[in-house]
């Protein structure tokens, strides 16, 4: 079992403490290290589609804890995000 999925079965098996993103759709969770992950969520924040970018840690204990800080884009920030990392990742080839 990868680090990834050991981080993902903690973090269900704990519940997300984050009601604001309880029901966000995750998107994509990258191991970035032995115990932390990014994660990529889309959910609604005041009606609106929202993408929420943010590091996840997994405690001592085993349960796994998003960071306070995080950042959180409309869909079309994201967008505008998205083709610059693009333009960044063609050019560096």
């Amino acid at each position: 079992m990868s680090k990834l999925q050991e981080l993902a079965a903690a973090r269900a098996a704990g519940g997300d403490d984050d009601s604001f993103f309880a029901d966000a759709e995750e998107l994509l969770a990258l191991p970035k290290s032995a115990s932390t992950a990014i994660a990529l969520r889309k959910g609604l924040y005041r009606g609106e589609p929202h993408l929420d970018l943010r590091v996840f840690v997994l405690k001592r204990d085993g349960s796994v804890v998003h960071t306070k800080k995080g950042v959180l884009l409309t869909l079309d920030q994201a967008r505008q995000v998205a083709e610059k990392i693009l333009e960044a990742v063609a050019g560096s080839s």
